[in-house]
């Protein structure tokens, strides 16, 4: 009876955390027009989510976040007699807040009131004044909506972040949400953003409001894509694309070669998980060397080879 060395191989399991950042100037029926989040581009599903002006918490798992470069940008709706249900809500400590209130802003002066959008601001925007039309994401301005309407400026920066897993917008039951690959698929690594940045964290205190530059400083993301030989069996490779904190990328890769070269063939290895409850888990070499991924967008059979 011969003795055979019986090949064995580490899975990795990535799922997708859906991330989108952009400007934009369009303006359709009083509503601040920021175009259609794709699964390919940035890991949302959004055409599943009801087309109509959405009650108050019910894009479940989603962020949408509007943050202000300009010192004003007209701001919110025109009368700030408001009741609770009507109030805004800001991003640095979650609590809703009233708009005839004072207030402190993220350079530490004080508002005289809350109606005006002012420069260094960071809000999360209340649901009810988002529409999701075919996918595509609008935010009602004053115009639109008198009591609860947001006009956003057309260099404000706004964001969706899916900060848990939910059926509800789409990104669940998806083909591309998810992928184990064995490791032996792994082709390499491609720095697209390396300590330059293509967005900026909402999540990171600015340490500044003098300027755009100043509030976006400290807060760059980068970008990896992770290439893996298409696991449809196709001439073409799968990417995992991780949007994460600036410079992570040699952590990055020396993860790669420590998941790659695991011994722990039982079960697969965690690279990236978002659960429903919020909680998400990353490798352990890049939680110890605290990589943070901010995004996490699977494209199957991205290009042919």
């Amino acid at each position: 009876m011969s003795n055979r060395l019986k090949m064995r191989n580490p899975w990795l399991y990535f799922q997708g955390k859906g991330f989108l950042q952009k400007t934009q100037a369009g303006v359709t029926a009083n509503k601040k027009d920021f175009g259609t989040p794709t699964l390919a581009a940035n890991g949302m599903a959004l055409a599943n989510v009801t087309d109509k002006s959405a009650a108050l918490d019910s894009l479940p798992g989603l962020d949408i976040i509007v943050e202000a470069f300009s010192a004003d940008n007209d701001g919110f709706h025109a009368t700030k007699s408001q009741a609770e249900s009507t109030k805004q809500r800001r991003l640095s400590d979650k609590e809703k807040f009233a708009l005839a209130d004072p207030r402190k802003k993220e350079d530490g002066t004080t508002t005289a009131d809350s109606e005006t959008i002012s420069k260094g601001d960071r809000i999360k925007i209340r649901e009810d004044i988002i529409k999701i039309d075919s996918g595509k994401v609008e935010v009602n301005d004053k115009t639109g909506d008198t009591d609860k309407g947001l006009t956003i400026g057309d260099d404000a920066v706004l964001t969706i972040i899916e900060r848990k897993r939910a059926a509800a917008h789409g990104t669940n039951h998806v083909k591309g949400t998810d992928l184990l690959v064995p490791a032996y698929s792994f082709l390499g690594a491609d720095a697209v953003e390396f300590r330059s940045g293509n967005g900026i964290d909402p999540d990171i205190e600015p340490s500044s409001t003098a300027s755009a530059s100043a509030q976006r400083a400290g807060r760059k993301i980068d970008q990896t894509n992770l290439h893996f030989k298409a696991q449809s069996g196709n001439n073409a490779t799968d990417i995992v694309t991780l949007l994460h904190n600036e410079g992570a990328f040699p952590d990055i890769c020396k993860g790669m070669e420590i998941a790659c070269n695991s011994h722990e063939y039982n079960k697969k290895i965690v690279m990236h998980t978002l659960d429903f409850e919020g909680n998400q888990t990353i490798l352990d070499y890049w939680a110890s060397k605290g990589v943070k991924i901010i995004g996490c967008i699977i494209t199957l059979d991205a290009h042919a080879l």
